[in-house]
């Protein structure tokens, strides 16, 4: 039913999402959490 233009939009704007998504809170997760639990063992025992 879809025009490969149309198509080619569609999983042009999945693939977006999909990486934006993807590497956003991962980036947002694992950098603080990795800043995070290094200086509290340390610095708490």
């Amino acid at each position: 039913m879809l025009t490969p233009f149309a198509k080619a939009i569609v999983i042009a704007a999945l693939l977006v999402v999909g990486v934006g998504l993807g590497f956003a809170p991962r980036a947002d997760v694992t950098l603080p959490a990795a800043e995070l639990e290094q200086p509290r063992p340390a610095r708490g025992v």
